[in-house]
């Protein structure tokens, strides 16, 4: 994440187990901080290297170069995220992401999957208000397309979210309920979205 000078945090990257992290070194002067949320290990690759076999150094950095082709992949995909998506489709579609990269991990199981975010990580994930959040995942789960609390993810219909999301972005706003009435994926206002106050 890189912290503001007024206090405010884009978090543009989230790690999963296996996912490569690049450390700066320590006499840097870095603009970007990494946050745990959850206990870890970490290999150094270039110890690690050193150590293993020669034949066994090309898999190493096969595995490296993937690891990083995957990560620019996904900044690409956050870009996107950022700029063509609504509120909404933005919730929804980092939810999808990192379903489908817990589940390649083998840890999605019948009643969902662990995700040690809250909702304020979400806003600084996706530029948006914690209202914002708040008001998308409560659609989401009213529609019964993915129940988000207290650090699970659960009830997630994959294919609807796609349907959801990859319609909205070709065909315009998507009704959907929202308690008694009916909520349009509107854009929020454009001041949001940018992350800037009205009077800016």
């Amino acid at each position: 994440m890189r912290v503001l000078p007024d206090g405010r945090r884009q978090i543009y990257l989230l790690a999963l187990p296996g996912d490569v992290v690049l450390a700066r070194p320590q006499d840097v002067g870095a603009h970007c901080s990494l946050v745990a949320l959850s206990a870890l290990e970490c290999v150094d690759v270039a110890q690690l290297l050193n150590r293993v076999r020669q034949a066994d150094r090309e898999d190493v950095a096969q595995a490296m170069n993937q690891a990083l082709h995957q990560m620019q992949e996904r900044r690409y995909d956050a870009v996107v995220r950022l700029g063509r998506r609504t509120a909404m489709q933005r919730v929804a579609d980092l939810l999808l992401e990192l379903h489908d990269r817990v589940h390649e991990l083998g840890l999605v199981g019948s009643d969902g999957f662990r995700l040690p975010l809250t909702q304020e990580h979400f806003a600084d994930a996706l530029g948006l208000s914690v209202v914002h959040v708040n008001r998308s995942l409560r659609t989401l789960r009213r529609n019964k397309l993915v129940n988000f609390r207290f650090g699970r993810a659960s009830g997630f219909d994959r294919a609807g979210l796609i349907a959801f999301s990859q319609s909205s972005l070709e065909r315009g706003p998507v009704a959907l309920a929202d308690g008694d009435g009916v909520h349009c994926s509107d854009p929020a206002p454009r001041g949001e979205l940018i992350g800037l106050d009205r009077a800016s």
